[in-house]
């Protein structure tokens, strides 16, 4: 009897200092620290397998790169890619591609930051530029699209170290916001330290109301043709006119040189047609791509009915090798045929109707 009371005691005892532990213990604080050990584990079980995946691609790149004789494939368009980065590489419009050298050229000496020549030094009949310009402010560019316009501006760019600053005149509504850009533009150099020439493209889409993007450009170049005059009448020109010349080339890009908006720009523009490249040329360049990319020759006569049907847009023809560069020499899909084949094969289905018709008749 006497054990029996004492286990009891000892089992009564034992139950008291339990429940004296839990009060004791904060619950609220257990609960959180529980919490935050199951968010620690999920983590690092995250953490482990985003390291075996970047593990493994580690090892699939290093495959890749170590492999002899082959290069990693980036994803990019071919006009892009196969754009011609020097003067030397542009094809056809071999005079034109001089003359708008030859344009941007003449104006080193007031891009350099060239004085004004003394009037007094030569007949005033001469109409000499006081920074020895073109007469002409603006180069214009005029032909279809697709052709090689933005290319030939940026060659040329390249060729005489300018960095251009493009703006797209149908973007441009506001006056205040188009006067700005073209201030920045013709005033500053770029963040490189090059000399800016502000290429202007799709000209013909600008907004022809009284305070758009042709108004502005008119305005500066009527404020520069007021200083040249007086400059040229051997009058003393006012510092504050000085401002006034233009110093930085400006190249303007249009597909449709007859559009209305355009008429009041033309006569202060040196004004070149752009013409589209031969078939020959666009052949051998095509051809150079088609080699360069290993899709091996393509037959003749398809790249000729290419070139014809995209009538010589040489943008269109790179676009078309390049999404479907995996059947070239296969049969043409549905959207692969060009439209005259088209129409031969649905005139000659109809003859062939004829034909039967008329044979079956007698």
């Amino acid at each position: 009897n006497k054990e029996t009371k004492e286990k009891e005691k000892k089992a009564v005892l034992g139950m008291a200092a339990d429940e004296n532990t839990l009060e004791c213990v904060n619950m609220p604080l257990l609960w959180e620290k529980l919490r935050i050990e199951e968010i620690t584990k999920r983590e690092l079980n995250a953490f482990e397998k985003s390291k075996k995946l970047l593990e493994e691609s580690g090892r699939e790149l290093q495959e890749l790169t170590s492999t002899k004789g082959k290069k990693m494939k980036v994803n990019s368009l071919w006009t892009e890619k196969y754009r011609p980065r020097k003067f030397i590489d542009l094809i056809g419009n071999e005079r034109v591609n001089a003359s708008i050298l030859k344009w941007l050229g003449d104006w080193t000496y007031a891009v350099k930051g060239g004085k004004l020549i003394d009037s007094n030094t030569y007949d005033r009949s001469m109409h000499v530029d006081p920074l020895k310009r073109p007469r002409k402010k603006i180069l214009l560019i005029h032909g279809p699209p697709g052709i090689g316009k933005t290319t030939i501006a940026q060659c040329v760019c390249k060729q005489l170290g300018y960095q251009i600053q493009e703006i797209n005149s149908s973007d441009e509504r506001s006056g205040m916001a188009v006067r700005e850009k073209v201030k920045n533009a013709l005033k500053m150099r770029s963040l490189s330290g090059k000399d800016v020439c502000l290429l202007l493209d799709e000209i013909d889409g600008a907004a022809g109301n009284e305070n758009g993007f042709i108004r502005v450009l008119v305005g500066l170049l009527n404020k520069d043709i007021r200083a040249t005059e007086e400059w040229n009448s051997f009058n003393r020109l006012k510092w504050n006119k000085r401002e006034d010349f233009l110093k930085r080339p400006i190249i303007a890009l249009c597909n449709d040189v007859g559009a209305h908006c355009l008429d009041q720009l033309k006569p202060f523009c040196e004004i070149v047609q752009f013409k589209k490249s031969s078939k020959k040329s666009i052949k051998k360049r095509l051809k150079m791509i088609l080699e360069a990319e290993r899709l091996g020759e393509m037959n003749e006569s398809l790249l000729d009915d290419l070139i014809i049907s995209l009538d010589g847009d040489i943008r269109n023809c790179i676009n078309f090798l390049q999404f479907n560069s995996r059947d070239l020499n296969g049969r043409m899909k549905d959207s692969e045929v060009v439209w005259f084949q088209l129409l031969k094969d649905i005139f000659n289905l109809e003859n062939k109707n004829v034909t039967n018709n008329k044979s079956k008749s007698e």
